[in-house]
């Protein structure tokens, strides 16, 4: 999951609790990020979801099980 820390209308108290119902849960905040997350920082959401899909992939190539998206 990739949380914005400025956001007014869904504060990051919102994602508390959220690895109780999520397997896996990568959980990242980008501060200086408003509402709009992938429009005001795409390098560094590409990144995170980039570095996600290699590991998946890994851990698949490995015999792992991948985690659901």
């Amino acid at each position: 999951m990739i949380w914005r820390e400025e956001d007014d209308a869904l504060g990051k108290e919102t994602t508390f609790g959220t690895d109780q119902f999520v397997q896996s849960l990568e959980l990242h905040y980008l501060s200086g990020v408003s509402h709009w997350v992938q429009q005001e920082a795409p390098e560094q959401v590409n990144s995170i979801l980039e570095n996600w899909l290699k590991a998946q992939e890994l851990l698949a190539a490995s015999g792992g099980r991948a985690a659901d998206p």
